[in-house]
């Protein structure tokens, strides 16, 4: 049986005063043994929300739920689409608009944020996911900079590095520099000039987006780099158009 990081905590709140001394001790066990941390049977607490057309014999995804650690259910429905939001806050923007998305669209959509950086959890139920339906597309939409990106390669990795957890096939959604071109009426006030700390990652995401075979998010990348802003997903204005065009057949 797995346990949260946060179960070891409360077990001897004496002993770990901290929350960060339990993950600094799973971090050591794990490199003394060899193996990768999450293999010790003791997780993040999972973080994430699926919402939309995934139907098994047990969930009901049309409720809204935290994605399962495993899954050991009959799927009665599969989605077409797969969404993958970085943000929460657009994720419920995103459920409020689920029924037309379907309709325009034609496909059935699930929805899944990680909350930002995913637990382990959400990744082993999209994997699971992308494992069970060979025809389900997987999309990801992230803030248009440097630490958006790094989330969506995480997803396509299946983790800082490459992972038997990776997402090889997902496609990024945006934000992309195109579609901020694009759209009329452009809210330049959400934008940010990047940072130095940004800048100086540069380097590291190039080397991730190769690593994980994906030529669009190398594009995105130095487009991002070359314009030297950033900005959130909100800056688009018309995000339910840019979705539905994206899912179109």
């Amino acid at each position: 049986m797995e346990v949260t990081k946060r179960d070891v905590y409360y077990m001897d709140t004496n002993l770990f005063i901290e929350q960060k001394q339990v993950d600094w001790a799973l971090d050591v066990i794990a490199r003394i043994e060899g193996v990768p941390s999450d293999s010790l049977g003791i997780i993040s607490r999972p973080n994430g929300l699926a919402y939309g057309s995934l139907f098994l014999s047990t969930i009901d995804y049309k409720e809204m739920v935290r994605p399962a650690a495993v899954v050991d259910a009959e799927v009665l429905i599969f989605p077409d689409v797969v969404l993958i939001v970085e943000k929460e806050a657009v994720f419920h923007t995103l459920q409020q608009e689920h029924c037309k998305l379907e309709m325009e669209t034609n496909n059935k959509l699930l929805l899944v944020t990680g909350k930002g950086y995913p637990s382990m959890a959400t990744r082993r139920f999209l994997h699971w996911l992308y494992l069970s339906s060979s025809r389900t597309r997987f999309y990801v939409l992230v803030d248009y900079d440097p630490y958006g990106y790094e989330i969506a390669l995480h997803y396509r990795l299946g983790g800082a590095k490459p992972s038997e957890l990776a997402l090889q096939d997902l496609q990024l959604l945006g934000v992309l520099r195109g579609q901020l071109d694009a759209q009329s009426g452009t809210r330049d006030g959400s934008r940010h000039e990047l940072g130095k700390r940004e800048k100086q990652r540069r380097k590291g995401l190039e080397e991730k987006a190769r690593l994980a075979e994906w030529a669009d998010m190398e594009r995105a990348l130095k487009e991002l780099y070359e314009g030297g802003f950033g900005t959130e997903i909100e800056s688009l204005n018309e995000l339910t158009n840019v979705i539905i065009q994206s899912f179109k057949p």
